[in-house]
This record gives C-alpha cells, sequence and structure tokens, in this order.
C-alpha cells in the first residue's frame, strides 16, 4: 500500500533513533535525512517485521529534504547506514518499498505535511535549516518539536501537555450579571523543569549551574518564529474543564473554534488594544459563566496528524466555545441577536 500526501496522513518516527543522531552527530540534515526516510516507509509487511519497517527512500528524498547536494546527500544515508539506523533489506524485495531496512520501530507519528515541505519552499520541518540559527539550537528544535508531537493530544490537553510546557497569563475577574468578566495578559513562556532535561539531554546536554539552558529557549523561539506551534489561550475551570478563548494565529482562525473568534459579534470580549489585534501588548477581556481557576496559553502543533483524537478534541473544542456562549445569554451575561 502507498502513503499519499493528503492532509493528515502519517507515519511512526523512532524517537530513539532521533535521539542517537542528535547526541553523537548533533547534525540537523542528518535528522532530516532520518526523517525522509521514515516518512516513506511502507505499510506493507514485506519481511516479516511488520508495516513501517521498510522505506523506498534513498538519497534522492534527502537531497530534496535538506536541499543539499546528491553526493552529500548520498553520503548521509550512508552515515545513517554506518550508525546501524537503517541496513540493506533481504534480497528480492521491490526496490521502490524496500531501498532501506528501519532498525528502529516508529513510536511516534509524524504527519506527512510537516516533512514533505522541504527546504525548498520552506514549508515543513525543512523551514528551520533556513533560519540561521547555529546547529546546536536546530539540532534542540527538531527533538523539541518531536517530543511535542509525542506529547499533542487536543482531545486530551487542547494541544501539547500543558504541564510540561505552557505560557503563563495573570487575570483578574469581575462580577458581570451572574458570570464574570476576565481581564488578562500574558506573563512568560513556561516548561517543566524535567521536561527541560529531557529535550537536552537527548542531545547530550545538560543544564547550566542555575539549572536554565539557554539553547532550549532558543530551540522554542525558532520553533515559535517559523510557525511550527502556535498558542491557544485556554481558559481552565475550577472543574477541569478548559474553553478555548482566544487563538493566536491567523491561519488557524476558522479552522479553530475560540470563544472571541465566535462569538465576536455578541460582544463578548476584546483585545484590549482592537487595531492591534495578535501584536504586542497581548492584554485582553473577555466574558465567562463562572470564574476559572486559571488561564493558560497552551501549544498547539502546525501539522496534525489525522486521527479519532484529532477530530474528538476539533469537536470538544467548538461545543466548549457554543456550551460557553449559551450559558452566558442564560446567566445575562450576553444577548444574543
Amino acid at each position: 500500500m502507498t502513503k499519499g500526501t493528503k492532509s493528515g496522513q502519517f507515519s511512526p518516527i523512532s524517537l530513539e533513533a532521533l535521539e542517537l543522531i542528535a547526541r553523537d552527530k548533533k547534525d540537523p540534515r542528518l535528522l532530516l535525512a532520518y526523517l525522509g526516510l521514515a516518512r516513506h516507509t511502507t505499510m506493507n509487511d514485506l519481511d516479516g517485521r511488520g508495516p513501517n519497517m521498510l522505506t523506498g527512500a534513498g538519497a534522492e528524498k534527502v537531497r530534496v529534504l535538506t536541499g543539499c547536494g546528491t553526493p552529500v546527500a548520498t553520503g548521509m544515508v550512508n552515515a545513517l547506514a554506518g550508525m546501524g539506523l537503517i541496513k540493506k533489506p533481504t534480497a528480492g524485495l521491490p526496490v521502490n518499498q524496500a531501498r532501506w531496512a528501519m532498525q528502529h520501530q516508529g513510536t511516534v507519528n509524524i504527519p506527512h505535511a510537516l516533512i514533505d515541505g522541504g527546504i525548498g519552499n520552506a514549508e515543513g520541518i525543512g523551514r528551520l535549516l533556513k533560519a540561521g540559527a547555529t546547529n546546536e539550537v536546530v539540532v534542540c528544535a527538531i527533538m523539541l518539536l518531536i517530543n511535542c508531537y509525542a506529547l499533542h493530544d487536543l482531545e486530551m490537553f487542547g494541544g501539547v501537555d500543558h504541564q510540561k510546557i505552557w505560557r503563563r497569563w495573570d487575570h483578574s475577574t469581575s462580577p458581570e450579571g451572574d458570570g464574570v468578566r476576565v481581564t488578562a495578559e500574558p506573563i512568560t513562556d513556561t516548561a517543566n523543569t524535567k521536561f527541560i532535561i529531557k529535550i537536552v539531554g537527548s542531545m547530550g546536554e545538560k543544564l547550566d549551574e542555575k539549572g536554565n539552558s539557554s539553547v532550549f529557549w532558543k530551540a522554542f523561539e525558532l520553533l515559535k518564529d517559523t510557525g511550527l506551534f502556535y498558542e491557544v489561550v485556554t481558559s481552565i475551570s475550577i472543574e477541569g474543564e478548559r474553553t478555548p478563548i482566544r487563538v493566536n494565529d491567523f491561519h488557524a482562525v476558522g479552522a479553530d473554534s475560540s470563544l472571541l473568534e465566535a462569538a465576536s459579534g455578541l460582544g463578548v470580549g476584546f483585545y484590549v488594544h482592537k487595531d492591534n489585534d495578535r501584536s504586542e501588548p497581548e492584554s485582553c477581556w473577555f466574558y465567562l459563566p463562572s470564574e476559572p481557576e486559571k488561564l493558560i496559553g497552551i501549544w498547539r502543533l502546525r501539522f496534525r496528524c489525522a486521527t479519532p483524537e484529532t477530530a474528538k478534541g476539533v469537536k470538544l473544542d467548538w461545543s466548549r466555545v457554543d456550551d460557553a456562549i449559551a450559558a452566558m445569554c442564560e446567566k445575562g451575561v450576553l444577548y444574543s441577536a
């Protein structure tokens, strides 16, 4: 069976294999080379090891993905073979599906769109190579991104697990009818220390003597600046229910539900500076039917896998926004047209 390139299609990638490359080689193009080979694995079990263990991709796919010449691309494929990450397959298998045999089982689903963009048009992960960052920062960014895919669940978290990495928002409330008016502004990007240690440790690095990692936050900023993930400002109730308040990304508006977008005609809330929209300062105010426990920025991945969990998460967002609007109309916080 041939894998297509329709939106949402994905392949499993070995995080262990990527960690070996990041730690031993620290070469971002070699990481992309491995991702390119893994993206083109076949779902057919041709050698008895299961699906997604054989790839028809080789140096040409690596050349296109990384933007290098054929000799360099061939060298990268040989380097992966020298590390034992890929091997020649069993003789007699069709080369278009079995040019190389992957040696690590994929554990993290990665959407094809993330890989297929390449450096030529900078649509996918290849844009990281064009940003002018150091190899160390790009390697860290790739490892952070893949780990974020491992933690991304729209149904459970509304994006990347917000106990691992999130953005702090400060908020205050005042009564409005039987509901509340919330005024909010962002404070700082934050990550769990154990999560930072895991990411920098995957490339053989450690935190500094103060328990910080400059390369981690440079990698984070690179992912944010290149648009590979974006923020959804989210209200979390005392009962733990999430309501997306606003999507800090122009491209996702209309695709991702949010309170400020869905109820804009009802005057549910505004950016403090209306003409400023998503630019700084980012303060905003909005109504809610009840007091939130906290307000945080949840990071959501640009390219997503079309899984049942993703579909359920998108549907859940829309229903929670609709429920919040209905509750505020019942409580006299809003008046529907």
